[in-house]
């Protein structure tokens, strides 16, 4: 397993709902974690690794207790604006400032099929979004002003050349 980066499309559609919580998905789960732990992020969802699943795990503190799985996850309330520097393992070495809710409450499913209410603030928020986006085919690249998206619009091309050169 590895992370897909920009601009494989399969990073740009919208993931099917889990069906069935089961050991595939239990397994699915242990190895994106894996995963983002190696890459060094703070979130991963299914499809950047390859899975049409609304599946993300996200870990703050890369404590195994701190380990957040959302299962079908939708944003029930947000508050708040907070623009602050974002990148993202699907889209590396390119951060950027990007405008967020400050606050949400997130609806989801953990790993036994319970529903969860999360309410998230600062960071978490922020991750949140950012692993939902994902989930619908938007990457944080993708919510940029246009001023800002032109200060990257170089390395998004050299990103676009290698991906390329991998394909021949």
């Amino acid at each position: 397993m590895k992370v897909l980066t920009y601009p494989n499309p399969k990073l740009l559609k919208k993931a099917l709902k889990v069906a069935v919580i089961d050991r595939s998905v239990n397994k699915l789960v242990r190895q994106m974690f894996d995963l983002m732990y190696k890459e060094g992020g703070v979130g991963l969802a299914a499809p950047q690794a390859g899975y049409s699943l609304r599946l993300a795990v996200i870990n703050l503190t890369k404590k195994p207790p701190d380990e957040l799985v959302l299962i079908n996850p939708l944003i029930a309330e947000q508050s708040g604006s907070v623009i602050q520097e974002e990148g993202c393992l699907s889209v590396p070495g390119i951060t950027a400032p990007v405008g967020r809710s400050a606050r949400l409450v997130c609806r989801a499913l953990d790993l036994n099929g319970n529903e969860i209410n999360l309410t998230a603030e600062d960071l978490l928020a922020r991750a949140i979004q950012h692993e939902i986006d994902h989930l619908d085919g938007v990457l944080f690249i993708n919510r940029l002003e246009p001023e800002e998206r032109q200060k990257i619009k170089k390395k998004l091309q050299e990103l676009e050349h290698a991906n390329n050169q991998r394909l021949k």
